[in-house]
């Protein structure tokens, strides 16, 4: 079954994700998977599908240096058997590069690249016609 997804998704182990709600509520869960446009999470606190949401993904390498902050707006957009799913709403470029930077540390920079590539020139198509 062909899947219709943007972007690939990969899993990056070790690697937490603080979501915060636009009431301020904070919830802790562990990465299932990324991608350019969302995130999966495993968590038994499960937020309104909708809900808007910032998402902060925490990557600590081995040492004493914490990720950067690159906190992305998203919201929930389903409930799975074990978490949820955020979809990205909007970055800043800062944000987009470290959220590249993440992915493309376990897929490799052309796979990714070129991913943005086909998707920045299906934009551009689409807004010619």
């Amino acid at each position: 079954m062909k899947q219709n997804r943007r972007f690939t998704r990969t899993t990056i182990p070790g690697v937490k994700v603080v979501m915060k709600t636009t009431e301020g509520k904070a919830i802790e869960a562990l990465l299932r998977n990324i991608s350019l446009c969302g995130v999966s999470v495993v968590t038994d606190d499960l937020l309104p599908v909708g809900a808007k949401v910032e998402v902060e993904i925490i990557r600590e390498p081995s040492g004493s240096r914490k990720s950067p902050k690159h906190p992305i707006q998203g919201h929930i957009v389903r409930h799975t058997s074990n978490g949820m799913a955020v979809e990205f709403a909007k970055m800043d470029v800062d944000q987009f590069s470290y959220l590249k930077e993440l992915i493309a540390s376990r897929l490799g920079k052309s796979p990714v690249l070129q991913e943005i590539t086909d998707f920045l020139q299906k934009k551009d198509t689409a807004r010619t016609e």
